[in-house]
């Protein structure tokens, strides 16, 4: 599971690969770092959402569709 595919309200695919970690807020605003994956939760995410691999890239949570893990 090193790769992410994002799928985006509206259907655009954004992908990372070689992904090293996940960057957002907790409910209280705390930022978190998530390095296994098999944790992450879009439920548990707020603000912005970054996923850090061979690119780098920040999403709003809101504007997340799916999430998928390779």
């Amino acid at each position: 599971m090193n790769t992410v595919v994002i799928t985006t309200k509206s259907h655009d695919s954004i992908s990372a690969s070689n992904l090293k970690k996940i960057q957002t807020m907790d409910i209280m605003g705390e930022k978190i770092s998530i390095t296994n994956f098999a944790d992450f939760s879009l439920n548990d995410a707020n603000g912005e959402v970054k996923f850090i691999g061979d690119t780098i890239f920040s999403i709003d949570r809101r504007d997340i569709m799916s999430v998928l893990f390779k």
